[in-house]
């Protein structure tokens, strides 16, 4: 399940979302200006199965899983709630994988 850790509370200021492993979102938040965008960081996933666009056999273990659709559609439902809790976001900003 994808979870999310929201990063800044300044109105109308570009939303970036980003997927983080653990404790990321801190590391990457203290990196920016807090001032100018609200950090979203996602959280949950699996690296392997989650983001990679088709099944792929190249480890031993952790294959790719190819499910990056799935993720995508649980991204489609999730950032529209986020962005809700949000106080005038301004425009929405999927970075990363």
């Amino acid at each position: 399940m994808v979870t999310h850790k929201i990063y800044g509370d300044q109105p109308h200021v570009p939303v970036v979302f980003v997927n983080c492993d653990h404790h990321e979102g801190d590391d990457l938040w203290a990196l920016l200006p807090h001032d100018q965008l609200i950090l979203v960081c996602l959280e949950g996933f699996d690296w392997q199965r989650d983001l990679s666009p088709w099944p792929a056999s190249v480890f031993k273990q952790n294959d790719f899983g190819g499910q990056a659709d799935a993720y995508l559609a649980q991204l489609e439902t999730l950032i529209p709630t986020i962005l809700q809790e949000l106080d005038d976001p301004g425009e929405c900003i999927l970075a990363g994988y």
